[in-house]
């Protein structure tokens, strides 16, 4: 059963990342416990695999877009006030794990929520993303600045890091 499902999720991802159009062309792969896997096409028609997670006006989202060599991370909270173009620093830290440092930049979302961004570099990913996908919890703490810190329930991970590691396998064998 689960070979049969998992060569449905291949074809279904392979079909979403061969296709081609000038529009987003993005789907939903998988929903657990509140986080979702997710690829396709960006806007700029780049093949791209993803996760998010929405809810109490936050929003997280991990992306690897085509011919990147970083993770893309984007957070934001429908209560942050802060300018566009700004750089605030942050730590994440999943579990009792070591914290992560990044320096961010901040943007706003299309529904005008306040966001960053920021970017995990080719050779932290894969511990990044094993973390990510092994922990309970993941605290986001703004040490300089005036931004609230939260936390993100991590139940669901495994499978949802599962689901986007099986995209870009399938993205990396299109080319």
């Amino acid at each position: 059963m689960k070979v049969t499902s998992m060569s449905c999720v291949a074809a279904f991802i392979m079909a979403c990342l061969l296709g081609s159009s000038a529009d987003a062309e993005v789907v939903t792969l998988k929903r657990v416990s509140g986080w979702t896997a997710f690829g396709g096409r960006s806007d700029n028609d780049r093949k791209l695999c993803g996760v998010l997670a929405t809810g109490g006006g936050r929003f997280f989202s991990i992306k690897y877009f085509e011919g990147d060599s970083n993770l893309t991370i984007h957070l934001s909270k429908n209560t942050w006030k802060v300018g566009n173009n700004l750089q605030i620093d942050l730590t994440m830290q999943f579990d009792d794990e070591s914290p992560w440092r990044a320096r961010a930049t901040t943007f706003h979302m299309n529904d005008g929520d306040a966001a960053l961004e920021f970017n995990i570099g080719s050779k932290q990913i894969s511990q990044w993303i094993r973390e990510f996908r092994d922990s309970n919890v993941l605290y986001i703490r703004f040490p300089s600045s005036n931004i609230e810190d939260w936390q993100a329930d991590l139940t669901g991970t495994r499978q949802i890091a599962e689901t986007m590691a099986a995209c870009l396998l399938e993205m990396s064998k299109s080319y």
